[in-house]
């Protein structure tokens, strides 16, 4: 039986425009409800919550989404690593939020693209790269690098956001490549994926909120309440977008291409939060962006010229029958090698 041809150019642009938006939205909502009250834990239990509440309504209204409840423990017990591990991203993420400026946060986690590259290669052993890509990652690390320096020398920014930006690029792109992992073996509907994560993570966010920042919630002005629930509401609106795009953008893509994306999209976030939130952009961050920008422009020329040329590039979904039936041998082995790494 011949294979489904691959996603058309418009519909991968259209999915990454609209997590793009869905990403910088998110982003900026999150960092006004942490400015209301610097709780991270409490907002992503709000939003974990809130997303497998319209879930479970969904698939009580809708049957036809997918969506299933209950399921064996077999199942929930496959999916745990993948959960564990966008959870550990999730908190890795809001902490750095918490730590430094929205302008400055894309910079702080820019070796996003070098560890997502490294765990490619180790975890995907398809993966390959050309010396122009890899001198496009090296502009994006070199960028990083440019930023965080001055930053220090100037004592700009807190070491500690620093560190957890760090730490944050590095489980970020643990979860990409595990997603993408998951992903490509498994044939689950994103709308019950997407319900299993946040099912899993407000029962392991619930007790970490009650435990480490519930006297904060107590020592906080009444009237900050409301305003950090309803913010929290907003934020919780878009993370669910958020999820719905980023399942399907990695689904499509490779998680490089993903993670390219994200380094992209950084530029307009930094000016937006710069407006939104009143925060300085000193001239060696315009010079940082503008290097992590050069990088990723140099590799996405880099990858579509190998595309072009018919070289290696990354293809979702094999073009004939013949082409399907040597790349499902090829993936099982991948498989096999990522899954035992894992």
């Amino acid at each position: 039986m011949a294979s489904a041809p691959p996603p058309k150019s418009s519909y991968i642009a259209a999915i990454i425009v609209i997590n793009s938006a869905a990403a910088i939205g998110y982003t900026l909502s999150c960092k006004t409800v942490l400015k209301v009250i610097p709780l991270s834990l409490t907002v992503l239990w709000i939003q974990a919550t809130v997303s497998c509440l319209v879930l479970m309504a969904m698939s009580r209204l809708y049957p036809a989404s997918g969506i299933m409840l209950l399921r064996p423990w077999k199942v929930w017990r496959t999916f745990m690593p993948l959960a564990l591990t966008r959870i550990l991203g999730a908190l890795s993420k809001t902490a750095c939020l918490a730590n430094v400026d929205a302008a400055f946060y894309q910079t702080a986690r820019g070796l996003l693209l070098p560890f997502t590259v490294l765990l490619s290669l180790y975890f995907l052993p398809q993966t390959r790269f050309s010396p122009l890509t890899l001198l496009g990652i090296g502009l994006v690390i070199m960028g990083f690098a440019g930023g965080i320096i001055v930053d220090l020398q100037q004592s700009l920014s807190l070491n500690w956001g620093i560190a957890l930006g760090v730490w944050s690029s590095f489980t970020t792109a643990v979860e990409t490549v595990v997603l993408k992992h998951f992903t490509a073996g498994n044939d689950m509907h994103m709308l019950q994926l997407i319900y299993m994560s946040s099912a899993v993570a407000a029962l392991v966010y619930g007790p970490l909120v009650y435990i480490f920042e519930a006297d904060a919630w107590n020592a906080a002005l009444p009237e900050k309440h409301h305003q950090f629930l309803m913010n929290s509401m907003v934020s919780s609106a878009v993370a669910l977008i958020l999820s719905f795009a980023t399942w399907m953008q990695v689904k499509v893509t490779s998680p490089v291409t993903h993670t390219v994306v994200a380094a992209t999209r950084g530029v307009l976030q930094s000016l937006l939060a710069s407006i939104s939130f009143n925060e300085s952009l000193p001239f060696h961050r315009w010079i940082s962006t503008i290097f992590i920008l050069g990088g990723t422009a140099v590799y996405t020329w880099s990858k579509s010229t190998e595309k072009a040329a018919g070289g290696a590039a990354y293809a979702p979904v094999a073009a004939s029958e013949a082409e399907a039936r040597s790349d499902d041998n090829e993936l099982k082995e991948v498989r096999v090698q990522a899954g035992e790494k894992l």
